[in-house]
C-alpha cells in the first residue's frame, strides 16, 4: 500500500463558550511534497449525525466512525486518488 498524502497531522480543540461543548479537529497540517493539489480538484464532505450528551460520540458510534475511515483509507491512498484532510467531531 502507498503512503498517505499527509506528512503531518495536527489536532485542535475549540470550546463553545455558551454550552462548554468541545469540537475536536484532526487535520492535515502538511502534505507530502510529491502531492499535486491540482490533481484533486473536488471536495467531498461526509456528515455523520449523532446524538450525545457531551457532544462527542458514544463508544459504539465512535468505533463505527473509525471503521468508516479505515474502510476508505485504501481507496484514498491508491494512486493518491484523494486525501483525507479534515475530521471534525462535535
Amino acid at each position: 500500500m502507498q503512503e498517505s498524502s499527509v506528512s503531518l497531522w495536527a489536532t485542535a480543540i475549540s470550546t463553545n463558550a455558551s454550552n462548554g461543548r468541545k469540537i475536536i479537529y484532526r487535520y492535515a497540517q502538511e502534505l507530502r511534497p510529491t502531492i499535486e493539489r491540482s490533481s484533486q480538484p473536488c471536495r467531498v464532505i461526509i456528515v455523520w449525525k449523532y446524538s450525545s450528551d457531551s457532544g462527542q460520540p458514544y463508544t459504539e458510534e465512535h468505533a463505527a466512525m473509525d471503521l468508516l475511515e479505515d474502510t476508505l483509507e485504501p481507496v484514498l491512498f491508491r494512486d493518491h486518488f484523494a486525501t483525507l484532510a479534515l475530521v471534525s467531531t462535535d
